[in-house]
């Protein structure tokens, strides 16, 4: 009877499936299978088999990450029977989907599982440190304070971040092989910053840039780089050295349009506009024409400045010049309205930001109250040329 039993459990092997939550890659899975009481009866008089353990095992091509499975499903063939009934089926697509519609009575158990990273038996490749003078296109990837990222297009001399101009994608924590914050010590030990999240005064967070940052003002969470009102670097003493602030466009990051190349752009410009201001409200966005070669970088700038100047009128006008237009900003849709008034958000500022909805996304990025207030655009220089 032994033999019939163990013939029978390796039938049983071959009608199961298995169903895994997780990302498409190569290798193989295994299923295997035991029962607590091997000793089956007959036909006439059944006995029971006690526990049933399936074990499931996956095991990558040498040199790929492991796998990624979340959840595994194991599907037994509709034709089997266990005390002499046959279980209520449920496809694998519905399983994968939304389990909860799976007629009842066709879950018959669950199990644990316990995740043991696998490698083939191969050593898998390191993933080099971030170089800044390295070219990384499309694809290519690099380990970068204590993560591992991808690039998603042509960059050089912008350190992997979920900032910036968002050319990398986060990986997830990695294993070695990284390059240490800028100029990071050992008695700098403060929590990543996190969009959202409120900060009273004299909170003290790390950014994405890996440079340290305290709240000069309590706010819920605006970026420490644009938000400098709120935000200030901070320096780490203690012997752990010092962090870095992030660039400031100096060095060969510099913004490649000099002061006279600017005042030839713009002979007519106003004193609301000027270069010193342009230079500093730059700052606030370390990654605008500090990435790329020269002339990627020149594109840049200049992009931005023929934008400028059709909005602006070269630099010459602060607020819209259609007065009869002044009533059309305002989009009542909105749940937040227009509590500055039904005129209050035309255009203003080098690039003539109009609308309520703009005034409130832009003035959240700068931790200003711009709904409120939209007049600080062309009170304040430095509000309109951060824009």
């Amino acid at each position: 009877m032994r033999k019939v039993a163990l013939m029978c459990v390796a039938t049983f092997v071959g009608a199961l499936g298995i169903t895994a939550v997780a990302s498409a890659i190569q290798g193989t899975q295994t299923v295997s299978l035991s029962l607590q009481n091997k000793n089956a009866g007959t036909k006439a008089k059944p006995r029971s088999v006690g526990k049933l353990t399936v074990v499931t095992t996956t095991t990558p091509v040498a040199g790929e990450p492991p796998f990624a499975t979340s959840r595994a499903v194991i599907h037994f063939d509709k034709n089997i029977v266990f005390g002499s009934s046959k279980f209520p089926s449920c496809s694998q697509s519905v399983v994968q989907s939304d389990p909860t519609k799976c007629p009842s009575g066709s879950k018959v158990g669950s199990g644990s599982a316990t995740a043991q990273p696998s490698t083939g038996g191969q050593v898998l490749p390191k993933i080099a440190a971030y170089n800044s003078s390295t070219v990384y296109t499309g694809n290519m990837r690099a380990s970068y304070n204590s993560h591992n990222w991808t690039a998603k297009w042509w960059t050089q001399g912008e350190a992997p971040s979920t900032g910036g101009s968002g050319v990398w994608a986060d990986n997830g924590a990695c294993g070695g092989g990284t390059t240490p914050p800028p100029g990071g010590g050992t008695s700098c030990n403060y929590p990543n910053w996190v969009a959202g999240t409120f900060y009273p005064a004299g909170s003290i967070v790390r950014y994405t840039n890996g440079g340290y940052y305290r709240a000069k003002n309590e706010n819920p969470g605006y970026d420490p780089i644009i938000s400098t009102w709120y935000w200030e670097p901070y320096t780490c003493n203690g012997g752990g050295g010092t962090t870095t602030p992030p660039p400031t466009g100096g060095g060969s990051g510099s913004f490649p349009v000099s002061e006279a190349q600017f005042n030839q752009m713009f002979p007519s410009r106003i004193p609301f506009y000027s270069y010193a201001g342009l230079l500093d409200a730059i700052k606030k966005y370390p990654a605008f024409t500090t990435t790329g070669s020269d002339t990627v970088r020149k594109q840049e700038a200049a992009a931005f400045l023929a934008n400028v100047n059709h909005e602006s009128g070269g630099l010459v006008y602060v607020e819209e010049i259609n007065q009869a237009n002044w009533p059309l900003y305002c989009d009542r849709s909105q749940s937040y309205g227009c509590p500055a008034g039904q005129s209050a958000y035309h255009g203003r500022g080098p690039i003539q930001l109009s609308w309520n909805f703009n005034y409130y996304a832009a003035g959240n990025a700068l931790g200003l109250n711009l709904l409120s207030n939209p007049y600080l655009v062309e009170q304040d220089a430095a509000v309109a040329l951060s824009l």
